[in-house]
């Protein structure tokens, strides 16, 4: 299947002065909207999604030879997408800030199992152990953990 590259981004282009219209007159209403953790994560995802698509467009534009990595910079975008709609429908549902409460705080928690996993992976390369520098950045980001070597 052919696409033509420009086309497309001359479509986003005129999409994005569109939506940047709406967007800032709609985005300060919702940032300071009676749930504005939900609102900042909807505007948060809107802005990675946004950024994932132009390193799309950036790889399309440099060769024909980065298929592999557009095809998982589009699937990132799909999760994006998802993401969105899954807080906004349940923000739409609720009526409440909880749905981005939510989002964030399991978020933070995926952050911090991710740097826990990186941190025993180099401590099995290097040899060294990194369980104190792991226990002092939880007891930092997270406080409400009570992390200890003993838990």
């Amino acid at each position: 299947m052919e696409y033509d590259i420009q086309k497309i981004l001359d479509f986003d282009d005129s999409f994005h002065e569109k939506f940047d219209k709406i967007g800032n007159r709609f985005i300060p209403v919702l940032a300071a909207s009676e749930y504005p953790v939900t609102a900042k994560t909807l505007i948060g995802i809107m802005a990675s999604a946004n950024s994932v698509k132009l390193g799309i467009y950036d790889l399309a534009e440099a060769c024909d030879e980065h298929l592999y990595i557009n095809k998982v910079l589009h699937r990132t975008l799909i999760e994006h997408y998802l993401k969105f709609y899954y807080i906004l429908f349940r923000f739409i549902n609720e009526n409440s800030d909880e749905a981005g409460i939510e989002y964030r705080k399991f978020s933070g928690i995926k952050e911090t199992l991710s740097f826990i996993n990186a941190s025993a992976v180099s401590s099995s390369i290097v040899g060294k152990s990194t369980e104190n520098q792991v226990l002092k950045r939880l007891k930092k980001e997270h406080p409400e953990f009570e992390s200890t070597k003993k838990n």
